[in-house]
């Protein structure tokens, strides 16, 4: 994970991150130390690198937003593994090749 790559995320993200950190969810308290600001900043930096370990390509992560520290844990966990599902059953395929299991169902 490229640290100028994170910081480029971390700044499209904290204008939205210092709105919610002002309205202090209970879903982001899984350190009472830090400030709001700085637990949405740590989840984010969790988020990706979850995602980056499980093979998620950064295009994909910008495209749809995959890393946005706003919302809550089982939600962030729903859509990580949704893209990692996504990610798998995409493996192997060729664009423009339809598979011959496709091609039954279709028939």
């Amino acid at each position: 994970m490229t640290l100028n790559r994170l910081s480029d995320r971390w700044a499209y993200w904290l204008p939205f991150a210092t709105i919610a950190a002002k309205r202090v969810s209970a879903s982001i308290q899984f350190n009472p130390q830090l400030s709001p600001l700085t637990r949405l900043k740590l989840i984010h930096e969790r988020t990706i690198s979850r995602l980056l370990a499980l093979g998620i390509p950064w295009a994909t992560i910008i495209k749809h937003d995959l890393d946005d520290p706003r919302g809550s844990e089982a939600e962030r966990d729903r859509i990580i593994g949704a893209a990692a599902e996504r990610r798998q059953s995409r493996m192997g395929r060729v664009k423009g090749q339809v598979n011959s299991r496709y091609q039954r169902r279709l028939e």
